[in-house]
C-alpha cells in the first residue's frame, strides 16, 4: 500500500492481483461450469462476465505499482483483466467443481430437503429453520420468510384437496417428494398416483 492507502499491485503478476482481489471483495464469489457466481445472502446469483471485468478493472484502476523507485497510476488493459479473471476462477476458494450439481450441500450431497427463504433455510425433513450459508450451492431463494406461526391458507388447501380429494392433511402415506408434480418436496403434497412417487 502506498501512503494514501492504495495497494500496490505487480502487473506482471495477474496470480497476486487476483489474490489481492479477493482478499479486498466484499462478497463470497464462486465459479461453477464457467460462469462466476456471487453470494446474496440466501443463494447465488450469476454475475456475468461484463460486470466481472468490470469488477477487476475498477479494483486495478484504484490501485498503483512501483516504476523506478516513483509510485504510479496501476496501467489497467483487458488482457490483464482477462488474466486475473481466469486466475480467480483457479482460486481453490473459487472453483467449485463442475460435477457437483445445483441445490447440493457442502459435501455434494442433495439438498432437495432445503428450501431457502428470505429468513433462513426451511428443512422439509424436520420444519425448521436453519440459517443461511455459503457453502450450500443454491441459485434461488424464496423472496418470503417462513413463519410456522402462520395460520393454514384455508384457499390454499381448498385448491390441494379439489386436486386430491382423498387428502386430510395427514402426512401418512406421502411422498417426501412428487418431483414430477411439483417440482420441489413440500409437507402438503400427497403421493401422486399419477406417477407412482
Amino acid at each position: 500500500m502506498d501512503n494514501d492507502g492504495r495497494i500496490c499491485l505487480q502487473p506482471k503478476l495477474p496470480a497476486l492481483i487476483a489474490y489481492d482481489f479477493l482478499r479486498r471483495e466484499n462478497k463470497v464469489i464462486r465459479f461453477w461450469r464457467d460462469e462466476f457466481l456471487a453470494w446474496t445472502g440466501t443463494h447465488y446469483k450469476v454475475v456475468p462476465k461484463v460486470e466481472m471485468n468490470a469488477a477487476i478493472a475498477r479494483f486495478m484502476n484504484s490501485a498503483v505499482m512501483l516504476q523506478k523507485d516513483e509510485v504510479v497510476q496501476f496501467p489497467t488493459n483487458m488482457k490483464l483483466v482477462d488474466e486475473v479473471r481466469t486466475a480467480i476462477s483457479w482460486d481453490k476458494n473459487v472453483l467449485i467443481s463442475p460435477t457437483r450439481e445445483e441445490r447440493s450441500s457442502p459435501g455434494g450431497e442433495s439438498a432437495d430437503h432445503l428450501i431457502p427463504c428470505r429468513n433462513g433455510m426451511l428443512d422439509l425433513n424436520t420444519a425448521k429453520l436453519l440459517p443461511h450459508s455459503s457453502e450450500y450451492l443454491f441459485l434461488n431463494s424464496l423472496s418470503i420468510d417462513y413463519d410456522p406461526t402462520l395460520p393454514e391458507p384455508t384457499e390454499f388447501m381448498q385448491f390441494i384437496r379439489s386436486l386430491w380429494p382423498d387428502y386430510n392433511g395427514s402426512s401418512e402415506g406421502r411422498s417426501p417428494a412428487c418431483r414430477k408434480c411439483s417440482g420441489i418436496s413440500s409437507p402438503v403434497t400427497p403421493g401422486c398416483k399419477r406417477y407412482s412417487c
